[in-house]
């Protein structure tokens, strides 16, 4: 009896290890054993998620050519992707296929831009497309050049647990430098 009570504790205390069960005091007839608590954890749900194994991973568009890699501006670590890189008439996407956790169904990147745009011009867009399809877009301006990374969260819930293909292209179709990078994806909690 004493041997199964024992594997019944070590089992409880790995599901919460593994956020199965979430923490929780553990009784037997004696004493009361306290687990420890566990936040739930998960991986980033993107494979190579900085870019710092180059393309591997991605599915790379680029109108110019190029591999959208670059060492010019990242995040964390040296790479980042480059989806505008300051040459006018621009068309280049980043895809991956990925699972959308059930509870952690946030999609999140953060993205360096720097623009000379007119906001009121339109011009430059980022669209997130789901499985081939228009999901969101937003425009890149000067409005949106603050010198900084900014976290962008994409809200997947119609697709927990679901594996789709995630997409996120850049268009510019004017002459003025337009640079947008793009770095650690991840999913996260809402």
């Amino acid at each position: 009896m004493i041997i199964i009570k024992r594997i019944l504790l070590l089992m409880g205390i790995l599901m919460v290890s593994v956020g199965i069960i979430p923490s929780q005091a553990v009784q037997s007839r004696s004493t009361t054993v306290y687990l420890p608590g566990v936040f739930y954890s998960h991986d980033t749900g993107f494979m190579n998620p900085g870019f710092e194994s180059g393309t591997d991973g991605w599915v790379v568009q680029s109108n110019q050519g190029d591999n959208l890699v670059s060492t010019a501006n990242a995040r964390s670590g040296v790479r980042s992707a480059a989806l505008g890189n300051g040459s006018d008439y621009r068309l280049a996407s980043i895809a991956q296929q990925v699972e959308v956790p059930q509870q952690a169904y946030v999609a999140t990147y953060f993205q360096w831009v720097e623009s000379l745009e007119l906001c009121a011009s339109n011009n430059n867009r980022v669209t997130v497309i789901v499985n081939g399809q228009p999901y969101q877009h937003y425009n890149i301006c000067q409005d949106s050049d603050n010198g900084k990374w900014v976290e962008i969260k994409i809200y997947l819930a119609h697709y927990r647990g679901q594996t789709v293909v995630f997409r996120l292209e850049f268009e510019s179709s004017t002459i003025l430098n337009n640079y947008l990078y793009v770095d650690d994806f991840s999913f996260q909690l809402p």
